[in-house]
Order: C-alpha cells, then structure tokens, then sequence
C-alpha cells in the first residue's frame, strides 16, 4: 500500500462513521478521492520511467519494477481489490475497535447517490442548469 492509498482508506472510514451504510461509504469515498490516486499513481510512475533511461542495467531494472508496482497498485488495486475486499463487509472486526453506526445509515438508495448529477460540484450543475432553456439554476 503506497502513501496515497491511505486518502482513500480515511475517506471510506469517515464516510462509515458519519452514517453511511458500507457499500455507500465505498462508493462516495472512492468517488472522492481516486482521481488524486490516479494522479499520484501516474505522477510516481513516470518518476519511477526515467530510472529506465539510465545506462545502468540494475538501475533499469529496479525502474521498471518501481514502475510496474507502482501502476498495478494504482489501477488494479485501488481501482479493483480494493474496493472488493472492503465490501466483503467483515461486521464489527472491519472498524474494531472503533464503533459505527448500526441504525438510519445513509444507503445507495437515498437520493444524494440517485440524482442523475451526482458529484458534480454545485457551480457545474447551476451553470448547465441555467445554460438549458426554460431550466432554472440548481440550488
């Protein structure tokens, strides 16, 4: 687990504490966070490329392991086993030994997860609201 996986892992728990349901607080957490994995993912590899453009073979080939670790955990890992692992949703050992909430959790069904807009910023929803005819800007 690379330094930047620990965003999303905070962010899933926040979620959960604040009640949300498992799979909601997965959701909005990764929602949240993956496009600064992403970009620190991505950020790190190239880094780790220009280890390949040294005349040195062990040099080479510590980057391109740096390199290929660092891709398979940022698009794979985080983007897929991740996100699987946790939804595995292992109870009251998940959390232990903190305690989260058991009753009126936020879920995939409230209508902050079903609105077709849904993470976008509110400046984007009332730009568009106010750029269609006869629509009145989102609040």
């Amino acid at each position: 687990m690379l330094d930047y996986d620990v965003f999303t892992v905070h962010r899933i728990f926040e979620h959960r504490a604040h009640g949300y349901e498992l799979r909601a607080a997965i959701v909005k957490g990764l929602w949240e966070t993956q496009s600064s994995v992403f970009v620190a993912g991505l950020i790190m590899g190239s880094v780790f490329a220009g280890l390949l453009l040294s005349s040195e073979p062990a040099v080479n080939q510590l980057g391109f392991l740096l390199l290929v670790s660092v891709l398979v955990d940022t698009f794979v890992v985080q983007a897929l086993l991740f996100p699987s692992i946790v939804s595995l949703n292992l109870g009251r050992l998940a959390w232990w030994p903190r305690e989260m909430p058991e009753h009126g959790l936020i879920t995939l069904d409230d209508p902050e997860f079903t609105d077709p807009h849904w993470g976008e910023s509110t400046d984007s929803v009332q730009s568009r609201g106010a750029a269609c005819a006869g629509a009145a800007p989102r609040a």
